[in-house]
C-alpha cells in the first residue's frame, strides 16, 4: 500500500511524519502483533512527488460493529505485546501532532 502525505496542514504540523511512521513500524516489526511491514519510504518526497511510504497490506478488515468480548480480549493482548517495547526504544518516536504536546 502506498501512503502519501499531501495535505499542507499535516506537513506543516509534522514535517517528518513519514520518518515517525517508519520508526514506529520498525519498532513493532518483531512483535507478534500483526502490523504492516515497512517496504520503503521517502520522507522528503525526493523520489516521489510527496512524502510517502510503502507498507504491506494486512488481511481482514476492521470489525467495529461487532465489538465483542473476543475482540476486546484480542485488543488487550495486542496492548500487552505493544507495551513490551523497551522505553528507551521509544525515544525515536515522538507525538505526530504539535497539538498533542503538553
Amino acid at each position: 500500500m502506498l501512503r502519501r502525505y499531501v495535505l499542507d496542514d499535516i506537513l506543516d504540523e509534522t514535517p517528518d511524519i513519514v520518518t515517525h511512521e517508519a520508526h514506529a513500524l520498525e519498532l513493532v516489526a518483531p512483535l507478534a502483533v500483526p502490523t504492516p511491514e515497512l517496504l520503503a519510504h521517502d520522507p522528503r518526497g525526493e523520489q516521489t512527488d510527496a512524502p510517502a511510504l510503502v507498507i504491506s497490506a494486512l488481511e481482514g478488515r476492521p470489525a467495529w460493529e461487532t465489538l465483542s468480548r473476543h475482540h476486546l480480549a484480542a485488543m488487550a493482548e495486542a496492548l500487552v505485546e505493544l507495551h513490551s517495547v523497551p522505553p528507551e526504544a521509544l525515544a525515536r518516536v515522538r507525538p505526530t501532532s504539535k497539538r498533542s504536546l503538553p
